[in-house]
């Protein structure tokens, strides 16, 4: 396995006792793929994502970060929280593959289905991802 990759930006940060224990069952299993994480607004529910996507590209599981939010606002939102969090995604996606490569991520408000499959096959003709 590589060596663990630097992030910019400040170290974890104190996390409550749910997020502790989400972050546990999330390690428990080997290869996990999916976690759904359900919480009351403002309970932490970004804090605990960015926590585990900076652990998953430190520890080079992953290589890149892709937030689909359903409104403007939360991507916004998102984006500072990110920012802050020392893990800098694009929130608006304007210079696709040339942002991509710099970036560990991108945004991309997405309210339906069909936008969905829009967003997935325009990151497939931009050459970011394979085979969805």
């Amino acid at each position: 396995m590589a060596a663990p990759r630097e992030l910019s930006g400040p170290a974890t940060p104190r996390l409550r006792a749910w997020q502790r224990a989400a972050l546990d069952a999330y390690r428990s299993e080997p290869r996990r793929r999916d976690f759904l994480v359900t919480a009351t607004p403002g309970s932490g529910k970004t804090t605990f994502a960015l926590t585990l996507a900076r652990t998953l590209i430190a520890d080079r599981i992953v290589d890149r970060v892709i937030v689909v939010c359903p409104t403007d606002h939360l991507r916004t939102q998102w984006a500072d929280a990110a920012d802050a969090a020392g893990l800098p995604l694009d929130p608006s996606f304007a210079e696709q593959k040339k942002i991509f490569e710099r970036c560990k991520g991108i945004f991309y408000a997405c309210a339906g289905g069909a936008e969905a499959r829009r967003f997935n096959r325009m990151l497939m003709n931009a050459g970011l991802i394979k085979g969805l």
